[in-house]
């Protein structure tokens, strides 16, 4: 989920947000700020 976000430039900052904090809780060791 984290690599489609980054590559999709239509996201908002809300979905980014929210994708991320979601890919922490599935993935913790990948912690990427956008």
């Amino acid at each position: 989920m984290t690599t489609i976000l980054r590559n999709e430039p239509l996201w908002n900052k809300t979905t980014f947000r929210i994708g991320g904090l979601a890919d922490r809780l599935i993935y913790p060791e990948t912690n990427v700020e956008l």
